[in-house]
């Protein structure tokens, strides 16, 4: 005969056994997690950045848009679907939809916006006289960022 605290023992490491099966070790699947993208470009007076990115799942993406001096003026947009700097410069800023855009003197420069799955773009642009380092970070379900292609405004 099994002792009382024995059966029971037995019981809760089979109940610990069968709740682990199947559990692969991860967690999460990574596409349920958001994940950031992020990195420094130099803008020269009045020059534009563009970043392309894919969003992979619909949500709340955040932007942030850091740099040195309080004097500068930089401010940030973001665009549906994917820009080139050559859409830009031809088409004004506004070669996709705009999402959210912040032009206010002052930073950093942050935006939130509801984004649906597909290209987008987050653009930079310092309207100052200045050469700045800018930082930026995007938050959500994002992957697949382009490296900076900076361009004169004009």
């Amino acid at each position: 005969m099994i002792p009382k605290f024995g059966h029971r023992s037995a019981i809760l490491l089979a109940t610990v056994a069968l709740a682990h099966t199947g559990c692969g070790g991860s967690p999460t699947s990574p596409s349920n997690v958001p994940s950031v993208i992020q990195g420094t470009v130099v803008l020269g007076s009045f020059h534009l950045a563009v970043i392309d990115f894919n969003v992979d799942s619909a949500g709340t993406l955040s932007t942030r848009v850091d740099w040195n001096s309080a004097n500068a003026d930089i401010d940030s947009l973001l665009l549906l679907g994917g820009c080139t700097i050559d859409e830009i410069i031809t088409e004004g800023l506004w070669c996709g939809p705009p999402i959210a855009e912040e032009y206010v003197l002052g930073k950093p420069s942050v935006l939130s916006a509801s984004v649906q799955r597909g290209p987008h773009t987050l653009v930079i642009i310092n309207f100052g006289a200045e050469t700045e380092t800018c930082s930026y970070r995007l938050e959500g379900f994002v992957s697949g960022a382009t490296s900076p292609v900076t361009s004169e405004l004009y």
